[in-house]
């Protein structure tokens, strides 16, 4: 069996050229569009909301204290050196023996809840707190009335603490 080919004309070479052009260009159109890069917000409260819904588990995702150190802009602080200030960078304004006696009037968007060196959140405004939670698996808003008295992750000493700058 021979393949035979037609000889192809000068239309029709340019015909095929044509379309491999508008084709070439329609996908261009296609894939730039796709690869736009969303800008990192610029301010550490803008942070905390635009991470919701990532992933918090320990592979893949942020642990409670990687989330906030990421939205701060910060290397990897551990829920303990939270608790502790940071080496300097947060000031304690308010340490209770539990969550129930926070004095709401004194919270600020973006303080750091530490609750006795092993978790951490942020203050939203309006009661709304922010953390990533491993258990959940993903980084989410709550109120403290929603957790439990007995959620080890919120029970025990309390601090309240503000970024020295943001």
């Amino acid at each position: 069996m021979t393949l035979r080919l037609r000889k192809l004309n000068g239309r029709t070479c340019l015909a095929i050229v044509w379309w491999v052009v508008i084709f070439g260009l329609l996908v261009w159109w296609v894939v730039r569009g796709t690869k736009r890069e969303i800008p990192w917000p610029s301010d550490y409260d803008t942070r905390l909301v635009w991470l919701e819904g990532q992933p918090a588990d320990a592979k893949h995702g942020f642990n409670c204290s990687d989330f906030i150190s990421n939205a701060h802009g910060d290397d990897y602080i551990e829920p303990a050196e939270f608790y502790d200030g940071a080496e300097g960078r947060l000031r304690v304004v308010q340490e209770v023996a539990d969550r129930s006696q926070i004095d709401a009037s004194k919270l600020r968007p973006g303080d750091v809840l530490a609750v006795h060196g092993v978790h951490v959140a942020a203050y939203l405004g309006g009661g709304r707190w922010v953390d990533a939670d491993t258990r959940r698996g993903d980084v989410a808003e709550f109120t403290l009335d929603e957790k439990p008295a007995t959620d080890p992750w919120f029970a025990g000493k309390v601090r309240v603490l503000r970024w020295i700058t943001k």
